[in-house]
């Protein structure tokens, strides 16, 4: 490939209708931070189009629900490529050695013997459902580092408020994993682990 001339992400390595998928999952992220996505409505992947500059979602009526930048939805694809290889590599770290398969450093096998926190949110990143992301542990204990030796209390106030996101995200993180149960425990779609290789 060459490096000059980058090929958009949702092309790399993927099928059409795989990089479409991350793509949807990646917008109706965005579309859900704007307050346009409901889940009494929710946008449909064979209905949402994919344009030239936008990625256009489209309820069950065939009534635009949310249109999103293209650019804007190929950066939170990015940031979504991100939190696959932290799902993924925290975990692996932990477990025996499993033989890689193909070109493919992660495999379904690997993932199957994890916990059900991380196979819940590769099903979910992996299939285009909503997911909750922690944040960065480094990027999050650095900034209260740096607001502890500036001023006793901010930083403090800052502590108090990662404290109370990590138990918001424990909680949906819980939800999230009875919502995957209930589905019968699904792998993530294969392009979910070219998407974690990225």
């Amino acid at each position: 490939m060459d490096s000059q001339d980058p090929k958009p992400i949702e092309q790399r390595f993927i099928s059409r209708s795989e990089g479409e998928l991350l793509l949807f999952g990646a917008a109706q992220d965005l579309a859900r931070q704007k307050g346009a996505l409901k889940d009494d409505n929710p946008a449909l992947f064979e209905r949402s189009r994919l344009g030239r500059s936008s990625y256009a979602l489209v309820d069950d009526h065939d009534r635009v629900i949310a249109r999103i930048p293209l650019e804007a939805a190929r950066k939170r694809l990015k940031q979504r490529m991100r939190i696959s290889r932290r799902v993924l590599r925290g975990p692996l770290r932990r477990l025996p050695a499993v033989a890689r398969q193909g070109d493919m450093g992660f495999t379904v096998h690997q993932l199957r013997l994890m916990d059900d926190e991380p196979r819940a949110l590769a099903w979910a990143i992996g299939s285009a459902e909503d997911f909750p992301d922690r944040g960065s542990r480094l990027e999050n204990g650095l900034i209260t580092a740096g607001l502890l030796c500036l001023c006793v209390l901010p930083g403090l106030w800052y502590v108090s408020y990662r404290y109370k996101q990590r138990l918001e995200y424990q909680e949906a993180l819980r939800a999230l994993v009875a919502r995957w149960r209930g589905k019968g425990r699904p792998n993530p779609p294969d392009s979910f682990f070219r998407l974690a290789e990225q």
